[in-house]
């Protein structure tokens, strides 16, 4: 059965260097019982639902970048009804886990206000999830917006301070550039990253940070399981777990990414207050295990 996907515009070719070198490395058969598992245990059912036939996942790699993603998904409204249905088993957080989190948050927020050495900040949490960032960054007296698109995934932290969005299409109705996009965690579960980052460009000046953090597919947690845990080990959510994750970037594929969106690193920041981070980005050229997947990037002059 051929099934035309025509609202996702990614296809064969890779969604961040553009190269048509690319090659399936993961695919599903008609009947798998790994992916029904998931469904049942994680979604209530809805992953088989949204998926006319089993045949069309598969996981394409990059021969360039070493970008790993979906060329099929369903449809943005199918992705939100899956989200949604997201059964979380586990997934409780220890009080330490919490406070290095936050630690890491609010060291974060603290090193950019003192590198923009102003009195207001104005963020966009795009893809704000549960509200962790956007909860510190009202109480440092930052004039925050959260975006996000699914309900069960929306901040539960909606203060007084914070102004939550819902549609994208709404956040350009602000009229507003920001000082700090912040980008935690969110462009692996696009569709197209490209065309979130046109819309990110659309909300910045000059000065402005976008902060993007996504997982390190070339430094996944299943270690040299990656492939062999694909769909899913009947435990752990897999770091490519269909269509949770719909991206798996490599170092390579995030900097081209962000240089075919014309952005660039802001190696100013950097090297004020990130100099560990640069050294890291010379050092993943060369060797995997030093690469990051954490970007703090600009408009390019």
């Amino acid at each position: 059965m051929k099934v035309e996907n025509i609202h996702n515009p990614i296809f064969d070719h890779c969604p961040c260097c553009f190269r048509k070198q690319t090659y399936t490395v993961l695919k599903l058969r008609k009947n798998n019982s790994a992916f029904k598992l998931l469904s049942q245990n994680r979604y209530r059912g809805v992953l088989e639902e949204i998926t006319p036939d089993l045949r069309l996942v598969k996981i394409k790699k990059c021969n360039n970048c070493q970008h790993h993603w979906y060329p099929w998904v369903p449809k943005f409204e199918q992705l939100m009804k899956m989200y949604n249905s997201h059964v979380r088993k586990n997934k409780k957080i220890s009080k330490a886990n919490l406070d290095k989190k936050n630690n890491y948050i609010l060291k974060e927020f603290k090193d950019i206000i003192k590198y923009f050495n102003k009195d207001k900040l104005l963020l966009l949490d795009y893809g704000s999830g549960f509200g962790l960032w956007t909860t510190i960054a009202a109480k440092l007296n930052i004039d925050t917006y959260a975006f996000e698109p699914s309900s069960e995934r929306n901040s539960k932290t909606v203060l007084q301070k914070i102004k939550v969005i819902n549609k994208e299409e709404d956040i350009f109705k602000l009229n507003k550039s920001f000082d700090l996009i912040n980008l935690e965690q969110v462009l692996e579960h696009v569709i197209n990253p490209i065309e979130t980052l046109n819309s990110i460009c659309k909300l910045s000046n000059k000065k402005t940070i976008i902060r993007i953090r996504v997982p390190n597919i070339l430094r996944p947690k299943e270690g040299n399981n990656l492939y062999k845990d694909w769909p899913y080990n009947g435990n752990k959510m897999h770091t490519l777990s269909p269509y949770e994750h719909i991206h798996g970037f490599s170092q390579k594929s995030l900097f081209m990414l962000c240089r075919k969106a014309g952005l660039e690193v802001d190696f100013l920041f950097l090297l004020k207050f990130k100099p560990l981070l640069f050294i890291r980005y010379i050092l993943g050229i060369f060797f995997i295990r030093f690469s990051s997947t954490t970007i703090y990037c600009k408009l390019k002059e």
